[in-house]
């Protein structure tokens, strides 16, 4: 974790250990643990203003379930041509596109600027924005288990999660990567938005192709985790070095 948080260099530190030094180690250890606590407070202020803006009930009705609802019932009339785990391999994917905008739900009414007088970067902050997003995808997870459950498909609610969950992290980390804490631009930004859907769509559109031939191959899934690895950790370090608007 402290690698690659970037805080610390790989050949001082593993000097310190070879040499048996052990206050560095202990300046490593209370870096990490200083660098942890500034983003649990601010994962802490999320909820606080979730809960007080009651955004996320709203969100969650309206942003999430109402539209991923209206796919599956469009998507059912095609009940004579897929089978019920294809179908629940598309509503999956498009799960998966969805919840990775619950990211925005985390930054659109964010005020970035009293983060400057804060002693934290960032690349702290997308950090814990990430890690809140990452709670509320028990939304996706709940839901899909329910579709799962009521289309008589419950078998494939596993694969399903998995299947969304990477696209989802995998749209986030594009999402991180180009908007940094401003992904309103993806509705503004003719530019944004393309380079936004020739990441994505290609490989969601092969996966999803591979979930057609046996619901296990959805599991392919899970190689997305490695380009979303390097965007983040890419992200983190640009974030740092450029100025965000208000920030």
């Amino acid at each position: 974790l402290p690698f690659i948080r970037g805080g610390i260099d790989a050949e001082k530190a593993s000097a310190s250990v070879t040499s048996g030094a052990s206050a560095p180690a202990a300046s490593e250890k209370d870096f990490v643990y200083a660098a942890a606590q500034k983003e649990l407070t601010i994962i802490a202020k999320d909820f606080i203003d979730l809960h007080r803006s009651g955004i996320g009930i709203g969100q969650t009705l309206f942003s999430f379930v109402l539209p991923v609802g209206l796919i599956w019932l469009v998507l059912s009339v095609l009940s004579d041509v897929l089978m019920p785990e294809q179908i629940f391999m598309v509503i999956a994917a498009v799960t998966g596109i969805i919840a990775s905008t619950m990211y925005t739900w985390l930054t659109e009414f964010e005020s970035f600027s009293a983060y400057l007088f804060l002693p934290v970067k960032v690349s702290s902050i997308i950090r814990a924005k990430i890690m809140t997003f990452s709670v509320l995808h028990v939304v996706p997870a709940v839901f899909l288990t329910v579709i799962a459950a009521v289309t008589g498909v419950l078998a494939s609610a596993v694969f399903a999660i998995v299947f969304a969950f990477s696209v989802s992290y995998y749209a986030l980390a594009i999402m991180v990567r180009y908007s940094g804490l401003s992904p309103s631009l993806m509705l503004y930004s003719a530019s944004f938005f393309l380079r936004y859907s020739l990441f994505l769509m290609p490989p969601v559109i092969i996966l999803l192709g591979l979930a057609f031939i046996a619901t296990g191959f959805s599991l392919a899934a899970l190689i997305l985790i490695i380009p979303s690895y390097f965007l983040l950790k890419g992200s983190f370090e640009k974030w740092d070095r450029e100025d965000l608007p208000g920030f």
